[in-house]
């Protein structure tokens, strides 16, 4: 369950690294960060959200949504949001596993950058 001082430590780590990204927190239990990423090729911004349920996060890895996408095949939909939604996007992480203790939303973002970086065109 996320405490406050790890929402804390969330927020700044966003503020530092990706200031551009807003944090948010919904009636329903949703917290996460949006913003947009530019495409180094096509120069095209594509809006991203990460988001977690605060009752299973950190423990849960948060997903990752964005708009457009940048090509079909790295999508699932597995709740009713992400079939109204395009999907979430479905990646192998280096090490295999999502290390709670070690990893947070902004290494999240991490991902979604090297995904625009790769398949913008």
């Amino acid at each position: 369950m996320l405490n406050q001082a790890r929402w804390s430590f969330e927020k700044e780590m966003m503020r530092k690294y990706f200031p551009s990204f807003t944090p948010f927190t919904t009636e329903s239990g949703w917290v996460g960060f949006f913003g947009c990423l530019k495409g180094p090729r096509s120069r095209r911004r594509y809006q991203v959200v990460l988001k977690a349920m605060a009752d299973n996060y950190p423990q849960t890895e948060p997903a990752i949504y964005m708009e457009p996408r940048p090509e079909r095949h790295h999508w699932i939909s597995a709740t009713a949001y992400e079939r109204e939604h395009g999907g979430k996007l479905c990646y192998q992480r280096e090490r295999g596993v999502w290390m709670p203790a070690q990893l947070t939303f902004a290494n999240c973002l991490l991902i979604a950058i090297k995904y625009v970086a790769e398949f913008d065109r």
